[in-house]
């Protein structure tokens, strides 16, 4: 009879069955007998995640502490799967939260079990009851709970071990490592995390670093106001906070809090590099703004130069060549950022490094190939001839001009600041700092299958765009020669980036050969037209630009070209939602082509940019198209511009200085 309350007893806990195991237990099943496997009723309830089957069977007379055969007690069982209720009750009712495994088959505690899971509740309720955050797994290399955590990557949990008062970060197992070294390679981040954690003086100083690790810029200044050291280091690699990725608000917060901004860790790495590593422009931005130096190098050469381009970030590229970063630099194997970038393909990337005076296409790396060579080995054909192209044409030049390397500098728009006008019922707002706004230019300068329709001197407009928005305290990426695919996503890439939503105005600006009033053509000869640009960035889809100023900036001819082109748009306008708060100004009139300058550029670039230089800090833009108009029509051959205004309110850019950001 009792063997049968057993086995109803067992069958009742597998099934979650709480009337059933009531009865079993009335019927006289025992509630410590072992099953097959060494295990107890109550391992088997802590495993179905519920209080009521652990109750029941602590209250008659279950052992809490008891192991199975392989020395796991429930508390274990129920923190290895995640079971929190399991865990909670089970404390409760006496479970102890330090008790090993025997060595020989581990050693762990059930704290070391909870970082199996991301379940962090598990974790703080062990902790809560005077689980050992220092206990050591004498089985598994003395490793702590934190070793585990470290090496599964798990952010969470780190966070919750490492704060609690008792948690030593630094501690090694019997190999010598610390939970950052076990870290190294499943989460980067984490390691530098836990290394900072180990170089902590102070409580205080833990909670600052998790606080600048969740971005939140109150907590962080709170601990830095109640004595946390905004120096602090990590034992091992000697980060910093600046290295940890703070961004934004708290980014500045240290910054003016003393953070060292040219601290560098074991290898060398400056936070400045650590955000070039990463893409992250704004950071960059706010530590150059605070005298970070660029051409810092780590132990094998490299510079934040080499690893923006490493993360093929142009705007990045183009902070640290406007901050005076050595565009020469060498890496321990020779390679200058040309260099990466050749290996790269990255025709943009490229462009910007030879727009730089001091740029060197001639130097070698270790094994006595120039940027070219890297380029055509790495099957980047186009753009090992494109480089060719410009040592030919500086190997022509003589000494009666330098013709040459004029072909890609940039106008020195000279950008008059004003007050900025302030938001009204009629007036957008357009205040938002570090950057009043975001803009993309996208220039198609090659197109793949057509013979002899390059844009020369399209680079120039590029550049001209580029100087003056940066200078009126806009930030700018750029992407050169995109078929119509890529031209779609960039775009979309562009509506979708998060940043949109810290900025009050956005530029589109599109560089190409036009097809009719409406059509321009990629780079793969594809038609687009501009409605496929501007309905992405309506308020449905682009929510984070919702009641703000868009522009759209067009530069193409708009006379008809040949057939073999007209055929090639392959979708329709969207017509779903009329589009609001949105400008678009096109280069010249129906019918007629965009005058262009030879290697200067197109004269709408060159008029727009003079305009918005000397009279965007006290006319809105729409009448700054009226200025545009009588500018362009006072040169010979050249047409006047066209607007077309989308329920568009007076929008003024309130350029600023860079330097105030």
């Amino acid at each position: 009879m009792a063997a049968d309350a057993n086995a109803r007893l067992w069958s009742s806990l597998t099934e979650g069955d709480v009337g059933g195991a009531v009865q079993a237990i009335q019927d006289g099943a025992d509630v410590n007998f072992a099953g097959s496997g060494g295990g107890r009723p109550l391992h088997s309830a802590a495993l179905r995640n519920g209080c009521h089957l652990v109750r029941i069977l602590v209250d008659n007379g279950a052992l809490c502490n008891v192991f199975d055969s392989e020395g796991y007690t429930p508390l274990m069982v129920a923190s290895l799967n995640g079971c929190t209720k399991g865990v909670e009750e089970l404390l409760k009712c006496g479970a102890d939260p330090t008790s090993h495994r025997p060595e020989k088959v581990g050693g762990e505690t059930a704290l070391h079990m909870a970082t199996n899971t991301d379940e962090s509740e598990v974790l703080r309720l062990l902790l809560l009851a005077g689980a050992d955050p220092n206990a050591r797994a004498r089985g598994a290399n003395a490793k702590t709970p934190l070793h585990f955590v470290a090496e599964f990557g798990r952010e969470g949990l780190a966070d919750l071990l490492v704060n609690h008062p008792r948690c030593s970060a630094d501690l090694r197992d019997d190999r010598g490592l610390t939970p950052a070294h076990l870290a190294k390679e499943s989460n980067p981040r984490l390691s530098l995390y836990l290394d900072l954690c180990s170089g902590a003086k102070s409580y205080l100083d833990k909670l600052l670093l998790a606080a600048v690790r969740r971005s939140d810029v109150a907590e962080a200044r709170e601990a830095l106001d109640m004595g946390a050291d905004v120096g602090v280091r990590g034992s091992e690699d000697a980060g910093t906070v600046l290295h940890l990725g703070s961004s934004g608000p708290v980014l500045q917060m240290l910054l003016t809090k003393g953070a060292p901004v040219d601290a560098t860790t074991r290898q060398g790495l400056t936070p400045l590099m650590a955000a070039a590593q990463k893409g992250a422009t704004d950071d960059l931005m706010h530590l150059l703004a605070h005298r970070a130096n660029p051409n810092m190098a780590s132990s094998d050469g490299t510079t934040a130069l080499h690893l923006a381009i490493q993360s093929k970030d142009s705007s990045a590229v183009t902070a640290l060549l406007e901050a005076g970063v050595d565009v020469n630099a060498a890496m321990a194997d020779g390679s200058t950022p040309l260099h990466l970038a050749a290996a790269l393909g990255a025709m943009s990337i490229v462009r910007l490094l030879l727009d730089d005076w001091m740029c060197s296409f001639y130097m070698t790396d270790a094994k006595g190939r120039s940027p070219v060579q890297v380029a055509r080995e790495a099957g980047h054909q186009d753009l090992a001839s494109f480089i060719e192209q410009v040592v030919d044409s500086y190997d022509d030049i003589d000494d009666e001009g330098a013709e040459a390397r004029d072909l890609l500098r940039q106008e020195d728009f000279r950008v008059v600041i004003g007050q900025p006008v302030p938001p009204s019922p009629g007036v957008y707002r357009n205040l938002s700092e570090p950057y009043r706004g975001r803009v993309l230019i996208i220039n198609y300068r090659e197109f793949w299958e057509e013979e002899g329709a390059t844009r020369y001197g399209s680079e120039r407009d590029v550049n001209n765009l580029k100087n003056v928005f940066r200078k009126m305290g806009y930030q700018v990426e750029d992407y050169q020669d995109l078929g119509q695919s890529e031209t779609i996503k960039v775009l979309s890439d562009f509506r979708s980036n998060e940043n949109l939503a810290n900025v009050d105005s956005m530029f589109v600006c599109m560089l190409s050969h036009g097809n009719d009033r409406d059509t321009f053509i990629t780079s793969d000869s594809k038609k687009m037209h501009v409605s496929q640009v501007r309905n992405m960035f309506k308020d449905q889809r682009c929510p984070h630009l919702k009641g703000k100023p868009k522009v759209f900036l067009f530069n193409f001819c708009r006379d008809a070209l040949s057939d073999d082109l007209n055929d090639r748009y392959e979708e329709p306008p969207d017509v779903d939602e009329a589009p609001r708060d949105m400008l678009t100004l096109y280069a010249t009139t129906e019918g007629f082509k965009a005058l262009r300058l030879g290697h200067r550029g197109t004269f709408f670039v060159m008029s727009l940019c003079q305009t918005l230089a000397t009279r965007a800090h006290n006319t809105d833009m729409f009448s700054m198209t009226q200025r545009l108009d009588q500018l362009m029509t006072a040169r010979h051959h050249a047409t006047t511009p066209e607007a077309q205004s989308f329920a568009f309110k007076k929008f003024f850019l309130n350029p600023f200085t860079p330097s105030d950001a």
